[in-house]
């Protein structure tokens, strides 16, 4: 049975009010837009199912190695190209093929989106056809103009030509010389221009041409006329001054660029709500935090509305409301599902921008992932309350050592003993407050919690399980975790008695949808186990924050054999590496 999320995904690429289609690996169609279906004239076909090539037998070639291209992983868009239909027609088609991942990563197809811009693609060529003339002579009278005789080599500029570029006036002029003022880095270019020019390219290009000690930018632009032959006559060109544009443009690209570092540093998104056109614009790391891909579609209010958090919108709307009432600088957090239908903290900062009546127009801010900086708070409290237990549980486990240690006939062996067990106690200590469970590997975070009972390791504790590295959060929940279950093995338990044992094992396992990772802590022969009566804070410990902080699944039985403890979580959320 589809999940909900499937069933609009369907839905959405159906009723897409653009050309869209999804294929699987062998280009067999998995969705497709009705636009999609009337653009491409195949809406009385059922192509779900069947082959892309089979629909279309006449695609190119070219556009089926973009296709495996897109298989291969990258992102292709063409803005114009001219497509060929089987009853000869010219159609020109604007296209992104993207690749679209399975939950586990892979590659599973792609997606094509395509616009017919034929329209726009012939109004465009007839008008600048019709423009042509006039464009000529207005480009000719602007600045500084030019002609050269392409038989003679002859080179004629006016007198503004001469000022644009600091020349004597009257010097004779010629193409090497024109040349030898471009400035180095731009000199092949134009050079390789100019002769495309003469083959019939068009000659439109900026570049910057060295003046005194300095240089300027310069756009250049001109037409050649041939005979019926295609022989180049001459040719008629503008030269205009464009220093302070480019200028412009370079600092303007310059800031943008820092803009947009800074806020992928941040991992900071922005949007922007016209009031009164009621449009938005997101940047790209919007659309990632509410799970959309970059750009791929019109944002509204809709789409986003779709992903917070149900309990977040009825405040976050009525919040909307009041700022449009009174409009000010406004913060808050709440909930939504980013990539991956991932529960995510979000906090978002805006403000409104008026017009001359006092009546917001625009309203624009932008958005943080505060999701770590939300756990961390969680943690520090669950900490708090950790510090003060474990404080109430230490004399106990001191109690516990002193028990197992007590065996011994020799004082002086029981002194030793019982020192090296506090020792081993105190260095746990130590590795959960000053590593911060950095890159923690499993077997030595294990072994570091149950340091104050060493040497049952490996004789009444038995432990199991491949090498594996935690991750910071989840060394440090299974680190009070295992703390908590062998204080309770230590008070009550297997380790409470000279004979009972423990068995620690992990795995990871290979489940669909995904891997996960299992842990059992197995106590037996010790005292007959009852469950008890009340549920404490060590409860809240083995199983509410292991399934909050872990997104995973904890069983506790207490079986008269000993107790038994059962963790089920997604590997990505236990390990720095999947193994």
């Amino acid at each position: 049975m589809e999940r909900v999320s499937d069933q609009y995904l369907r839905l959405f690429i159906d009723q897409a009010p653009v050309s869209i289609a999804m294929f699987d690996r062998d280009m067999r169609y998995l969705a497709a837009s009705d636009y999609w279906l009337s653009q491409h004239r195949i809406a009385d076909i059922n192509i779900m199912g069947r082959s892309h090539y089979d629909v279309f037998p006449e695609i190119p070639e070219r556009w089926k190695l973009v296709h495996q291209r897109g298989l291969a992983g990258e992102f292709i868009r063409d803005d114009e190209d001219a497509f060929e239909r089987g009853d000869g027609s010219i159609q020109y088609l604007r296209w992104e093929v993207r690749p679209w991942r399975t939950l586990h990563g892979f590659i599973g197809g792609i997606i094509i989106t395509t616009e017919d811009v034929t329209a726009r693609v012939v109004a465009e060529r007839a008008l600048g056809q019709s423009q042509a003339d006039l464009k000529r002579a207005q480009a000719i009278g602007r600045i500084g103009s030019w002609k050269v005789n392409l038989r003679t080599g002859e080179l004629v500029v006016s007198e503004e030509t001469y000022q644009l570029l600091r020349l004597s006036r009257g010097m004779q002029l010629d193409y090497s010389n024109v040349l030898s003022i471009i400035h180095p880095e731009d000199a092949a270019r134009v050079d390789a221009t100019w002769k495309a020019c003469l083959k019939g390219e068009p000659y439109d290009i900026e570049y910057r041409v060295l003046v005194g000690q300095g240089s300027r930018w310069v756009h250049d632009r001109a037409e050649v006329d041939f005979d019926e032959d295609g022989t180049p006559l001459r040719a008629f060109g503008t030269l205009q001054d464009i220093t302070d544009r480019k200028q412009a443009e370079i600092a303007l690209s310059q800031s943008e660029q820092r803009l947009r570092l800074a806020l992928d540093a941040a991992d900071m998104g922005i949007w922007e709500w016209d009031v009164s056109a009621g449009t938005y614009q997101w940047n790209d790391q919007t659309f990632r935090m509410f799970g959309y891909e970059p750009q791929s579609f019109v944002p509204n209010y809709d789409a986003w509305a779709h992903r917070v958090h149900p309990d977040d919108l009825p405040r976050l709307a009525a919040e909307a409301q009041r700022m449009m009432e009174h409009p000010r600088e406004a913060s808050g957090e709440y909930r939504a599902f980013g990539q991956n239908d991932e529960l995510r903290w979000l906090e978002a900062r805006g403000r409104f921008e008026c017009d001359g009546d006092g009546r917001p127009k625009r309203y624009y801010g932008v958005l943080m992932d505060i999701t770590e900086r939300k756990r961390a708070q969680d943690r520090d409290q669950i900490l708090t309350a950790e510090v003060n237990h474990r404080a109430k549980n230490l004399l106990a486990v001191v109690q516990a050592v002193a028990l197992q240690t007590a065996s011994a006939d020799d004082p002086k062996e029981f002194a030793q003993n019982f020192n090296n067990r506090l020792a081993g106690l105190a260095a746990s200590q130590d590795l959960l407050v000053q590593s911060h469970w950095q890159g923690v590997h499993i077997g030595d975070l294990i072994r570091c919690q149950l340091s104050h009972f060493a040497d049952l390791i490996g004789q009444r504790i038995l432990l199991d399980g491949p090498p594996a590295q935690l991750k910071a959060s989840a060394a440090q929940t299974l680190g009070m975790i295992i703390h908590e279950l062998a204080t309770n093995a230590s008070k009550y338990g297997s380790l409470s008695s000279a004979t009972g044992t423990i068995q620690v094992s992990w795995r990871i396992e290979d489940q669909d949808p995904q891997r996960r990772f299992t842990m059992h802590w197995v106590e037996a022969h010790g005292p007959t186990v009852k469950v008890p009566e009340r549920r404490g804070f060590g409860h809240s410990i083995l199983v509410d924050m292991a399934e909050y902080s872990l997104e995973g699944r904890v069983t506790l039985a207490y079986p008269p054999t000993g107790l038994v403890w059962q963790l089920s979580a997604p590997v990505s959320e236990v390990l720095t590496v999947d193994v």
